[in-house]
């Protein structure tokens, strides 16, 4: 894969997290989050590291995507997103989140995760 098809797909992956981040973690999840609000950094502490982390995060996901044959990554996707999934609400050990909130947190790596193996299988080749 070439360097700017990979900077394309980085920015579909980006776009793509954002989506899908803004409908579970504020729309879902915003009230609860409001609640527990002792345990978060406050959101504009957190602004610049978050976008460091969606960027960081979307080209590795392309990078361990464009590794494997399209049509395995599909399998992929739901491989990655059920480890990443179950690795966000593990927290839920550590921290008192209700079960809701892990489970939306296993949701949204699992969907996070799936929604950008279509998108690359779609686009990567």
């Amino acid at each position: 894969m070439n360097y700017s098809k990979q900077i394309m797909l980085t920015g579909l992956t980006l776009v793509t997290f954002l989506a899908l981040d803004w409908l579970f973690h504020f729309q879902l999840l915003g009230s609860s989050y409001d609640t527990l609000s002792y345990l978060w950094r406050d959101m504009n502490e957190m602004y610049w590291l978050n976008w460091a982390n969606y960027v960081v995060e979307s080209y590795l996901y392309v990078c361990l995507f464009s590794m494997f044959k399209s049509d395995k990554l599909i399998s992929l996707g739901i491989g990655v997103g059920l480890i990443v999934g179950l690795g966000m609400a593990s927290c839920y050990i550590y921290m008192p989140v209700t079960a809701y909130m892990a489970f939306i947190w296993f949701l949204a790596g699992l969907t996070r995760s799936v929604a950008v193996a279509v998108i690359l299988n779609t686009f990567s080749e």
